[in-house]
């Protein structure tokens, strides 16, 4: 019976990673991965840092400007908190880069989001939203990012030149340029 049961899992194990690996990339395009393409327009999105103060695409343009959609509970974006505080570290004064992160977490409101924020050492402007997922003046919705982590950079010109990354460090190349 055991190895029956051990040629069943290798059996299905192999159906997955033949059959299911596009039908697993499809969902995570589908879900996770945005329509919004390299050298279109980024969209005129606004939201608010936790601190109350507004801030938009628009108003930083003239800027280079990453990105970064995160979660509390995403283990990958937790992993990167410390890559990215690095980053930011190394061009908060630089004026012509723009480093910001948006929290996705519908249920945490601005003040149960603070603690969270502090614990985990990060002093990189943290954005929010109050605008619904479903409104279409919700910040990621305008993105069209439904997953995370994900790093966007945005030119000086408001053109995206990367989208859906998935490290900090995937940013430098055009930080660099």
């Amino acid at each position: 019976m055991k190895y029956v049961l051990t040629v069943l899992a290798i059996a299905l194990s192999l159906y997955i990673l033949y059959r299911g690996y596009p039908y697993a990339e499809y969902y995570y395009k589908m879900y996770t991965a945005s329509t919004k393409g390299i050298n279109t327009k980024a969209p005129d999105a606004k939201a608010h840092t936790i601190d109350g103060k507004e801030w938009s695409v628009k108003s930083n343009l003239g800027k280079n400007i990453i990105v970064v959609f995160w979660s509390s509970y995403c283990p990958p974006c937790i992993a990167e908190f410390p890559h990215i505080q690095k980053i930011y570290d190394k061009y908060k004064d630089d004026e012509s880069i723009e480093i910001v992160s948006y929290s996705l977490d519908l249920s945490l409101d601005v003040e149960a989001l603070k603690p969270y924020i502090k614990d985990k050492g990060i002093n990189y402007p943290v954005l929010v939203d109050n605008n619904p997922v479903e409104s279409e003046e919700n910040f990621a919705k305008k993105f069209e990012v439904f997953g995370a982590p994900s790093f966007w950079f945005i030119d000086k010109e408001g053109t995206i030149l990367a989208s859906n990354r998935r490290s900090i460090e995937e940013m430098l190349p055009f930080i660099e340029k």
